[in-house]
């Protein structure tokens, strides 16, 4: 039985990346997430099975409409194969119970971090919804952990709010927005209070290596890096634990 639930797993997550790659372009672009029949962005075809077959089909175009012929970008096959990656990288760590359940949070992280990488926001619907599922997933474990994660969420509030108001304080502009903190609230209502100082260390080492990206991209602000470094602390701590780095 794990075993077929591992080879679903891995079948569907180039399936899962294809539609987190249109839930992506559509959120930057303020279309709905189901708006009829899949189409091109050129809106000039309607997509057939042919069309949506994870990584295959972008190959077999050469990362093209066949209408219009405009390039499709790299986005979907990028984030098909990390699904791909998360699914597999559940497999490998996780006990097999727990497989969907990390595949899932893996896939939500991808598409927090990518939206906001891509756009400068946060996409707040998805991260309240992602802080509401750690907590009911601790609800599982008892009273006493839902405690721990409730704790977990505000210090992950109250500490990125108070970094971003010093920070801003001291530069005298906008680096850090306060309401972004609500990211880091819902990574502690999933992780606990327990898992969150790895994720805070993970995400200045992450945000330290994306540095040299941030500037030639010449974005404004470092919520950008910041919010990738905590989606993948809270990743890597989800997987190997709040010491795993000691």
């Amino acid at each position: 039985m794990l075993l077929l639930s591992q080879i679903l797993l891995v079948i569907a997550s180039p399936f899962m990346g294809s539609f987190l790659g249109a839930v992506i372009t559509r959120w930057a672009a303020g279309r709905p997430l189901y708006s009829g029949r899949a189409t091109c962005d050129c809106g000039q075809v309607v997509l057939s099975p042919r069309d949506m077959i994870p990584i295959a089909s972008w190959t077999l175009s050469q990362g093209r409409c066949r209408v219009c012929t405009r390039g499709l970008g790299r986005l979907y096959p990028a984030i098909e194969l990390a699904a791909l990656l998360i699914a597999l990288w559940s497999i490998a760590e996780l006990p097999g119970d727990f497989i969907w359940t990390g595949a899932a949070f893996g896939w939500t992280l991808l598409v927090i971090g990518a939206i906001a990488w891509r756009e400068g926001k946060l996409p707040m619907a998805l991260v309240i919804a992602l802080g509401i599922a750690g907590l009911l997933l601790a609800g599982s474990d008892g009273w006493a952990a839902v405690g721990n994660h409730l704790i977990g969420a505000i210090a992950g509030y109250a500490a990125y709010f108070a970094m971003a108001e010093l920070l801003n304080f001291w530069q005298r502009r906008q680096i850090l927005r306060s309401y972004d903190a609500m990211l880091p609230a819902a990574l502690g209502a999933w992780l606990g209070w327990q898992g969150f100082p790895a994720v805070l260390l993970i995400a200045v080492i992450v945000a330290l290596m994306l540095a040299p990206a941030h500037r030639t991209l010449n974005y404004p602000h470092a919520d950008r890096a910041i919010a990738v470094g905590l989606c993948s602390g809270a990743w890597l701590v989800w997987l190997y634990g709040p010491v795993f780095f000691a």
